[in-house]
């Protein structure tokens, strides 16, 4: 006997697989329907696993009238078919041959009855397997309609944190229907979902990325009072410090002197290279002195959003050579305002990454939650305080998740 199990996304196609394989006189021995991938049943798929088996027989019990051993073997390879094979398809009976019937065992009687009793567990599998698939579409139009009733406490959950009335409809739309788990699990299960929603809505660019022996240039733009300054002393500090590369800094903040000496102070601790820019010509000359360089980090003067003038003179200054471009926004910033920051500065420059600063002067997380998910522009570091080089780290979208849904009081 040759036993073997299937699996296909049907039951039509698992079928199919069994007969291709096993051939037409193949007994299937159980029919399920499973899920497939997924976390924890969200997004899961359907399938259908059957059990198959080839090679049953059935031995006669000694009957002195009993054929010879040739004749009645023939005998039992013409009836097996009539007796053993089931019939899969809906609504075709297993019949068995009236004849043959006479002289079978009782354990041979056991495993026909048993594998009728399958067979119409098999005709009940496939209904159910219909009404699901029929049922799908509608079942999940109700969960939509209805998804901040489903998750009161989410829906609250996101509110408290700022997160728009429409965003936090769209997140708990795409939430799996949870009826189906028991009351205990519904929350815990829905959180653990939400968080992985969320965490894969926002696109995260990763560390700055360099290439040896050519030097790349990264200008960090913003309104004033970011934390541009501190934060390009981190990155330097980073970079010199802890990945042992070889690092440049250049400022063309000149409309503050403390913002200068400050820069200059990051470079003479770390023993970096500072060069100042008073004009777009001095910010491509020193960026050519400076092309042994692995990395040249550019700290530029904060423009106030609303005075275009300022914000337009990043074109003439960053215009110069492949400079990638981190837009500095801080997290206590109102979303209505960095709504504006954002298109703004993207009309005046190109804008390639967003950095967060400030993360530890808020509670609600989910203004720059909005603001990412939203802008569709990859976010690169987050900043959590003053310290150089310590409070600035790789923005991970697991835990920007968690920091929005802080307010919950789960962790």
């Amino acid at each position: 006997m040759k036993i073997k199990e299937f699996e296909a996304p049907t039951l039509k196609d698992c079928l199919n697989q069994v007969r291709s394989d096993l051939g037409p006189e193949a007994v299937i021995l159980e029919t399920q329907k499973v899920r497939r991938g997924g976390i924890m049943g969200w997004r899961a798929r359907d399938a259908v696993k059957m059990t198959a088996a080839i090679g049953i027989t059935v031995d006669e019990p000694p009957n002195q009238n009993r054929p010879a051993p040739r004749a009645a073997a023939q005998a039992r390879s013409q009836a097996a078919p009539a007796q053993l094979i089931r019939q899969v398809e809906p609504g075709i009976p297993m019949t068995r041959a009236s004849a043959s019937t006479s002289v079978v065992d009782p354990i041979a009687n056991q495993k026909i009855a048993r594998l009728e009793s399958e067979l119409r567990e098999l005709r009940v599998g496939m209904e159910a397997v219909r009404h699901s698939v029929s049922a799908a579409k509608p079942q999940a139009a109700v969960v939509s309609e209805s998804a901040p009733a489903q998750f009161p406490k989410l829906y609250a959950a996101l509110l408290g944190a700022e997160v728009p009335q429409e965003l936090a409809k769209e997140l708990l739309e795409n939430l799996p229907d949870v009826r189906a788990w028991s009351p205990e699990a519904r929350d815990p299960l829905a959180i653990s979902a939400l968080r992985d929603y969320m965490a894969h809505r926002i696109l995260f660019s990763g560390p700055i990325s360099l290439t040896n022996g050519c030097a790349k240039a990264v200008a960090l733009v913003g309104p004033t009072g970011v934390g541009k300054t501190t934060t390009v002393a981190k990155l330097a500090a980073q970079y010199a410090l802890v990945d042992k590369r070889k690092v440049g800094l250049l400022t063309v903040d000149t409309y503050r002197i403390a913002a200068v000496e400050q820069l200059k102070t990051y470079g003479q601790i770390m023993d970096i290279p500072i060069k100042v820019a008073h004009s777009p010509s001095e910010v491509s000359s020193s960026l050519a002195a400076m092309a042994d360089r692995d990395l040249i980090l550019v700290d530029t003067a904060g423009r106030s959003q609303k005075n275009s003038m300022q914000v337009n003179e990043l074109r003439s200054v960053l215009g110069t050579g492949e400079i990638e471009t981190h837009l500095v926004l801080a997290a206590s910033t109102k979303l209505r305002d960095l709504n504006d920051q954002i298109e703004r500065f993207s009309a005046a420059t190109r804008i390639d990454r967003l950095l967060f600063t400030k993360l530890d002067e808020t509670v609600a997380y989910g203004t720059i939650f909005t603001v990412a998910a939203s802008s569709n522009i990859p976010v690169s570091y987050i900043t959590t305080g003053q310290k150089v080089p310590e409070d600035i780290e790789l923005a991970d979208g697991h835990k920007l998740a968690e920091m929005v849904m802080s307010s919950l009081g789960r962790g």
